[in-house]
């Protein structure tokens, strides 16, 4: 917090902004000189870095202040610009040019010119800040740490260029570089901000370590977002709007929102208005899109509760805004309204806000400091849904339990399958009774979860499944499968062991383990959800690579229709939710593995369905390439199953494409398999036409394109 009257700045941490906190000021009147403001200059910008732990194991800290002058923000014109070096239109990193000489400003307070101080301070302790830098000019400043490198970067933005210091593990300052502006941004502060400020065009622009633009270019407006450790464009993304309409709404607006997610897999950017989009950063194509309203103003955005929700704050009035949930894997409050709040930032004063990744820190006209964001959070959670449980069927440990639910009848039959009943004392035929690939006798566990007894819960080897009888029909329909994922020759030794089993009216918790698992490691599945159909359409991708491996284990036509039949219900479930909940699979596809799981299972007509649909919808891109996939927390209890016999090829380590061709063996196998993969490479070739980032995994999957094809020659 910096007091530019006093020329003093405390340093509060984060813990403690919402509270009040007496700290140590820290004087610099040695390095700027009192002075009083006019025709709002000059203007002061405060930036801190993050602690590094020096060799005394003393906790250390950057800090600049930057006194930024009319001649920071507001251009001479053309006329005194070289042309001939700026950086083209179709450059992909910051040009570098020898930085201008800087005046600094300590005593003449008529200066042209404004300057910026960079002070070392050691926390923790009592003692005056030291100057390390001051050679560097006015402008926004802030800092960037390179982890790799163990360097940090003063960077300052101002209406000439991007300015850049090294600060290396030591905090030891390196020569200072100048870096010119992509040439559309620069002529544009040369035309537009010669009599007013460009410091609020620039700030919208930076965030966190990314340096973006927007543009229309070749017909289409354009994102570009460059990364400033390297200064280079990291990736484009095509905006699909017109241009009319963006410069329409901007006029009206102005204010771009832009963040990212905690993990820079994805980031999330609006004109301010509308809607806001997602993009995968890796390959640069849009991956999302929500439209909250015509007319509607988007004040600011985040990425929480672990990347699956998004934090939006809309004004639909001049007086009235509100925080919005986008729930992005979730079927039931999709966007859930949160309460109205009073959230006020003043574009013209940038010094009254302070953004980063999880954090927006604000400054009100009285000097009170306030973590916004902390209050912003509150009820973000989706609800919980779902029947109440109240009846218990197995429960190892009796003690736990507050009070002793109501009991349920069983009866066992000869071949190992105990049946429970809540309403029937009498013996019951279960829907199903056995997992077809299984040929011997094993222990298996039904639960009829509702009183017509329609509804059945089956707990078998290694899956557990729903089923439901269709009301004046004989038939039965699979509502919902899980599977443990274990290899299929280590099933029987790693059967499912049911450790706690809660049933409620067609709803049920089981607490289940397997051999494979630690001794206080267990998995947890219920039905229903509280994301209403997300998690059961994941379990059942799940569900549909288990079966792939167990193929080879059927006895008999019968066993065969079977298991033909079972995964064929899977199928149905997978594209029942992909019909009606295209967005959502879309953003499935790219956070979790489900296009890979479906094409293990090796379904072409479920897969020709996600790539082009059945030529009466509109193809929705409903699958996104990617290489770098997600950890989700519950596969690490799995042992992921191998796709080939040699070696432990995981599905994280691959494309969706490469593991398509990987899967093509010879024989009958084989043709099938080389469907997908046909379908895959004219599906990225297609779309290749709109966004060169359709083809990403196609380079790298080359090398196994390339190898298949000359095994298919050998054959032949």
């Amino acid at each position: 917090m910096f007091d530019h009257d006093e020329l003093e700045f405390k340093i509060i941490p984060i813990k403690n902004i919402n509270d009040s906190y007496e700290k140590e000021s820290y004087n610099v009147k040695s390095g700027f000189k009192k002075e009083k403001s006019k025709n709002d200059y000059p203007k002061w910008i405060i930036a801190i870095s993050n602690s590094i732990t020096n060799t005394l194991n003393e906790k250390e800290v950057l800090v600049a202040i930057s006194r930024v002058t009319k001649s920071d923000t507001t251009s001479p014109g053309k006329k005194n610009l070289n042309n001939e070096n700026l950086t083209s239109t179709n450059s992909n990193e910051f040009e570098e040019k020898e930085p201008e000489p800087v005046e600094i400003v300590t005593t003449d307070t008529t200066a042209n010119e404004g300057n910026t101080v960079i002070y070392k301070i050691k926390l923790n302790q009592k003692s005056k800040p030291e100057r390390i830098c001051s050679d560097l000019p006015g402008g926004i400043v802030i800092f960037v740490h390179n982890d790799k490198k163990n360097y940090i970067y003063c960077l300052i933005f101002n209406v000439k260029g991007i300015f850049r210091k090294k600060f290396t593990h030591d905090l030891s300052g390196k020569r200072m570089k100048q870096f010119y502006y992509p040439k559309r941004l620069q002529d544009d502060l040369n035309t537009l901000y010669k009599r007013k400020s460009c410091i609020t065009r620039l700030f919208n622009s930076i965030f966190d370590h990314y340096f973006f633009i927007e543009q229309y270019k070749g017909g289409t407006q354009v994102l570009q977002l460059y990364d400033l450790r390297t200064m280079e464009m990291k990736q484009f993304f095509n905006l699909h709007v017109r241009k009319s309409h963006v410069r329409k709404s901007l006029r009206k607006f102005g204010t771009p929102i832009f963040a990212r997610s905690n993990d820079e897999k994805i980031i999330a950017f609006s004109f301010g208005f509308g809607k806001l989009f997602l993009f995968l950063v890796e390959n640069g194509l849009e991956i999302a899109s929500e439209d909250f309203g015509k007319g509607v103003k988007i004040l600011f955005c985040d990425f929480i509760n672990n990347d699956k929700t998004i934090i939006v704050i809309v004004q639909k009035s001049e007086s009235e805004c509100q925080i919005l949930y986008w729930n992005l894997f979730s079927t039931s409050n999709h966007v859930k309204s949160g309460r109205k709040v009073n959230f006020v930032t003043d574009e013209e004063n940038i010094s009254s806000i302070a953004r980063i990744p999880g954090k927006l820190i604000t400054v009100d006209t009285y000097g009170n400091i306030s973590s916004v964001f902390d209050r912003l959070i509150n009820n973000c959670d989706p609800e919980e849904e779902g029947k109440e449980i109240h009846s218990i069927v197995i429960h190892n440990d009796n003690s736990k339990l507050v009070e002793s639910p109501r009991k349920m009848s069983c009866s066992k039959s000869k071949n190992e399958h105990t049946i429970y009943s809540l309403y029937s004392q009498n013996k019951t035929k279960p829907l199903v009774s056995k997992e077809p690939w299984v040929i011997d006798v094993y222990d298996r566990t039904s639960v009829f979860l509702d009183k017509e007894e329609t509804t059945q819960l089956f707990i078998g080897r290694s899956t557990i499944q729903v089923w439901r009888k269709i009301a004046g029909n004989k038939k039965v329909e699979l509502e919902y499968i899980w599977a443990n994922n274990v290899k299929a020759n280590r099933e029987e030794t790693c059967a499912l062991k049911v450790d706690e089993l809660y049933i409620g009216d067609r709803s049920f918790y089981i607490k289940v383990r397997w051999d494979e698992l630690k001794d206080n490691e267990f998995f947890e599945v219920k039905w229903p959800y509280s994301d209403n159909h997300v998690t059961p359409i994941i379990h059942a991708c799940d569900a549909f690579e288990h079966l792939n491996y167990r193929r080879n284990k059927l006895a008999g036509n019968k066993k065969q229709h079977v298991f033909e039949d079972m995964k064929d219900r899977i199928s149905y479930i997978i594209w029942r939710f992909i019909k009606n909940k295209p967005n959502i699979w879309r953003l499935m596809d790219v956070r979790f593995d489900i296009m890979a799981k479906v094409i293990i299972g090796g379904s072409n007509t479920l897969i020709k369905y996600i790539l082009f649909g059945d030529g009466k919808d509109k193809n929705w891109n409903l699958h996104i390439p990617k290489i770098n996939r997600w950890e989700n927390e519950d596969e690490k209890k799995f042992k992921i199953e191998t796709i080939e016999k040699k070696g432990e090829t995981r599905i994280k380590n691959l494309s969706d494409l490469q593991i398509a061709i990987r899967l093509c063996k010879k024989g009958l196998e084989c043709n099938r398999r080389s469907l997908i993969v046909a379908y895959l490479l004219e599906y990225y070739t297609e779309n290749s036409l709109k966004h060169i980032g359709w083809l990403s995994t196609v380079s790298e999957a080359l090398p196994d394109l390339s190898n298949k094809c000359n095994l298919s020659l050998k054959l032949h």
